[in-house]
């Protein structure tokens, strides 16, 4: 019974380990001047048409959308260490399951030890190694692609 008991917890600890198997990508350049585009948070997605974004400037400044309210902070990237200070954003209402995205959000910037790049995908990383977010890389609209305003 004490085998049968040891067997089944081991197998038990594998699968949940292996849901958070890390990522395999490199290390990520200088992210300074990169955009991103947030696709999934811990595993439950993101809103369709609610943007929750990441926007890397210089000298370690980052600023966003975190669903509903902009933000700022600072990052810190040393190899594929990557660390988000305190966020500061403005105080809108929207409706719950925005806020709940925004608020899912902004823990995992708080969460977020390292990153990896595996084109065209930015991977946020936690303590553990676990993946808790992944984006895609946001290439704005060229001036003389834009269409039209036809009003």
């Amino acid at each position: 019974m004490r085998l049968y008991s040891l067997v089944l917890s081991t197998l038990a600890a594998t699968l949940l380990l292996s849901g958070c198997a890390p990522v395999t990508g490199s290390v990520p350049p200088d992210l300074a001047n990169t955009r991103w585009l947030v696709e999934d948070l811990e595993g439950r997605g993101v809103i369709d048409r609610v943007q929750s974004t990441l926007e890397f400037g210089e000298r370690g400044a980052v600023a966003g959308n975190l669903a509903c309210n902009r933000f700022t902070t600072s990052y810190e990237q040393s190899g594929p260490g990557l660390r988000f200070g305190l966020v500061a954003a403005t105080r809108r209402m929207c409706p719950e399951a925005v806020m709940d995205q925004e608020q899912r959000f902004n823990a995992v910037l708080g969460n977020t030890r390292g990153a990896l790049v595996k084109e065209p995908y930015l991977y946020l990383i936690d303590e553990r190694g676990a993946t808790i977010a992944r984006l895609i890389r946001h290439v704005p609209e060229e001036a003389g692609e834009r269409t039209a305003d036809p009003g």
